[in-house]
């Protein structure tokens, strides 16, 4: 129960992990040649974004040890 803090009575709550040391690739695209200003910024901002995930970890339970990743960069 979100109001009271409490587990509200007849609820279960689970969740799914995956294994450590899954990968997950993904791509960005950016376009150089039209808007080369902006694309610095959105590559800039990109990098952060995924540095602070690293940092601070992405979805439930991180301060129990989920949640953690690591990013590769490739150009």
């Amino acid at each position: 129960d979100f109001e009271t803090g409490a587990a509200a009575e007849g609820l279960l709550y689970t969740y799914e992990a995956t294994p450590r040391g899954t990968l997950f690739a993904g791509q960005v695209d950016i376009d150089d040649e039209r808007f080369p200003k902006l694309a610095q910024e959105a590559r800039q901002r990109v990098e952060s974004g995924l540095a602070l995930a690293c940092a601070v970890g992405i979805g439930a339970m991180v301060t129990r040890g989920f949640g953690r990743m690591d990013f590769a960069l490739i150009k």
